[in-house]
């Protein structure tokens, strides 16, 4: 029984607890930097943080069996990382303007440069400050 907790324990800060992150701050484009070379609203590499918490893997705090973070997204030059409930992936996109697009069809994702807010398959995510 033991041995069974703590494989839950490890497994919780692997995928649940590395990917918590608290609620991203109120930041600009200005305030980042981004110059919106090549054509793109940001400059690679860039972090994004849902502005709601998902579900994002399983949690050791019972009685609350699911972990709830600020969901990343983390772009670097020519690739994203998707992180969702307790998985992740990784896959290349294009980004033109507002508007970036990918090489699979159930992903869509706008930038709404008056709410500074990327919209991600329906779900608002804000740019993380640099510290």
């Amino acid at each position: 029984m033991s041995r069974m907790l703590v494989m839950s324990v490890l497994f919780t800060t692997a995928c649940g607890g590395a990917r918590s992150s608290p609620r991203p701050d109120d930041c600009t484009p200005e305030e980042l930097g981004w110059s919106a070379q090549d054509g793109c609203f940001f400059d690679a590499p860039a972090e994004f943080f849902s502005d709601e918490r998902q579900d994002c893997g399983l949690s050791n705090r019972w009685p609350h069996p699911i972990a709830l973070c600020h969901a990343p997204l983390f772009f670097e030059v020519d690739a994203v990382m998707w992180y969702y409930t307790d998985v992740s992936e990784t896959f290349p996109y294009e980004c033109d303007g507002n508007t970036l697009t990918f090489e699979r069809d159930d992903i869509s994702a706008t930038w709404d440069a008056s709410t500074e807010v990327l919209t991600w398959n329906g779900l608002d995510y804000l740019p993380r400050c640099p510290r």
